[in-house]
């Protein structure tokens, strides 16, 4: 049986994994990520293991790994992926070509959208509604990263705000735990990072649940310690490795699950348009153009 999580992606599984896996299930990953789906969908386990200098136990526990119980389930995934369109054609951009500007652009694109559609293929519903139940009847939301999420974390809580939420994202993690510390019952902490292993950060979920706060945590990999942590998980998928081969920078489907909680909200939230119209009365001098709402 293929893993639960097959839906949101194989590629981008792999993608969020491949710093966690051996350097020989590694070796596996980057062969995977550096050739057509369909066409390796279509090899079998020796095969794989000849091209990519793993040995076949390799090949096998790599594919457990990733949640499947045999590697010719893996291939099936990988077969059914081609099969109904989540990943690319043979004709279409798949690497980045240095000598071709179109292409490169084309690939990035195709690889944005399918990080986008890998995202909403993956969200639980229902995870989804208790996200926003619990922060609608949060008194404060908390937001926490690390790094380069921290202003990812600040631009959702001036959009929390817009709606009415009093929500906030301190500028450093010292701040944002002893923010944690203030948290009461049914307050809501969001943590927002890509790989899901900042022990900063689960510190500061530590201080949140002795709160008694509720803790959504966004991440590129389920099965990070900070998504064990919460019921409340949603994963914004990632393939960057697919183009890369090491980095993993983007915040893409990121703010795609942020922007996504934001105008859900904004569907039962209250007086949004007097509180923008008040806003906009303290910041007019400073924006010296026409509100748009009165325009």
């Amino acid at each position: 049986m293929v893993g639960a999580w097959v839906a949101s992606g194989v590629l981008s599984q792999i993608c969020a994994v491949r710093d966690h896996l051996s350097a020989a299930e590694r070796k596996v990953a980057d062969f995977v990520l550096s050739q057509d789906p369909a066409e390796v969908s279509m090899l079998g386990v020796k095969k794989v293991s000849e091209a990519s200098g793993a040995s076949i136990a390799t090949v096998s526990r790599f594919s457990r790994r990733l949640g499947f119980e045999s590697f010719s389930d893996f291939r099936f995934a990988l077969a059914r992926e081609s099969i109904v369109g989540i990943e690319p054609a043979a004709d279409e951009p798949t690497a980045l070509a240095t000598d071709d500007l179109r292409q490169s652009i084309d690939a990035i694109l195709k690889f944005k959208t399918d990080e986008i559609i890998d995202t909403v293929s993956g969200l639980d519903l229902d995870v989804v509604q208790r996200c926003i139940d619990a922060i609608f009847s949060a008194r404060q939301v908390l937001f926490a990263s690390v790094g380069n999420s921290i202003p990812i974390s600040m631009n959702a809580s001036f959009k929390f705000m817009q709606m009415g939420i009093h929500a906030s994202c301190p500028v450093n993690t010292e701040a944002m735990s002893l923010e944690s510390l203030l948290l009461e019952k049914d307050d809501v902490l969001i943590v927002v990072s890509n790989s899901g292993h900042s022990k900063r950060l689960a510190a500061i979920i530590d201080n949140a649940e002795d709160c008694q706060a509720k803790v959504i945590v966004i991440s590129n990999d389920e099965t990070s310690p900070l998504a064990q942590r919460t019921p409340l998980f949603l994963k914004a998928a990632t393939r960057d490795r697919a183009l890369t081969g090491q980095m993993s920078f983007s915040h893409n489907s990121t703010f795609f699950v942020l922007d996504m909680l934001t105008l859900l909200l904004f569907r039962h939230a209250k007086d949004v348009r007097e509180r923008y119209l008040l806003h906009w009365k303290t910041a007019r001098d400073d924006k010296g153009v026409p509100n748009p709402l009165l325009s």
